[in-house]
């Protein structure tokens, strides 16, 4: 049998030529290779927020006699407002949160809010908590006892602080977003979203409303009104986003 054999002096030769001729090309290609593939290395990548968000309640929507009178002018039942409100804020939730892992309060409870045995609403100062202090109030300039310096937030009871517990561990959140209120009220129909954070520790970092005024008539379109309150979700939303994104 007859023993095939390569010509291997000739082949070398041959892949060394290759190289030399394309070395210029084979370094540009390496250099563009780590370019992309050493930041990923050199620089962490930021760790996503985990945010439960605690939807609004149905009950906890509270409006003024023109915006009641407009609903019905418009043949828009209540229960349909309130879906509105919902839908529109669950829109914005996942709009501006976009970059963290957001998760709703039924992935861990039977409801998308808290049964109303657990807590009673109740007014506080608007705050935040800051490197210093976890009583910084918000409007320093008003009274304390003004409108403008009030929020509604939850007080929960035992029971309703063990749920909060179960989800917090069920999650590994960073923090608890609770949607306790929205509003229009007098004077000058005034559009308010009334947010709450917890961090991990279901400590209160965070308590405030916005303010947004916008003119109604009975008349108006219904989605003139939901556009409104479009705006006043998105405003409160994006402010406590930024919030957040301060602190993580």
């Amino acid at each position: 049998m007859t023993r095939l054999t390569f010509p291997t002096e000739y082949i070398t030769k041959e892949v060394h030529s290759f190289f030399v001729k394309h070395l210029y090309v084979i370094i540009s290609i390496l250099f563009y290779l780590a370019a992309i593939i050493t930041p990923t290395f050199i620089f962490a990548q930021p760790q996503k927020k985990i945010v439960v968000i605690m939807s609004l309640a149905e009950k906890n929507i509270e409006l003024n006699s023109l915006s009641q009178r407009h609903l019905k002018y418009n043949n828009v039942s209540t229960d349909s407002f309130a879906n509105s409100v919902a839908a529109i804020i669950n829109k914005q939730v996942v709009s501006l949160f976009k970059n963290d892992s957001v998760c709703f309060l039924n992935q861990f409870y039977n409801s998308t809010v808290m049964h109303d045995s657990i807590y009673k609403l109740k007014q506080w100062n608007c705050f935040y908590a800051d490197s210093t202090s976890i009583t910084n109030i918000k409007n320093n300039g008003t009274s304390l006892n003004s409108y403008h310096n009030i929020y509604t937030g939850f007080d929960f009871n035992p029971d309703g602080y063990t749920l909060l517990q179960q989800v917090a561990t069920s999650s590994n959140c960073d923090y608890i977003v609770l949607i306790s209120k929205f509003e229009i009220i007098n004077p000058n129909s005034i559009f308010s979203l009334h947010v709450e954070v917890l961090n991990k520790q279901l400590q209160k970092i965070y308590g405030d409303k916005n303010e947004l005024k916008r003119s109604i008539s009975k008349t108006m379109y219904f989605d003139v009104l939901k556009h409104y309150v479009n705006l006043s979700v998105k405003d409160m939303l994006v402010q406590v986003n930024d919030y957040l994104n301060t602190q993580h």
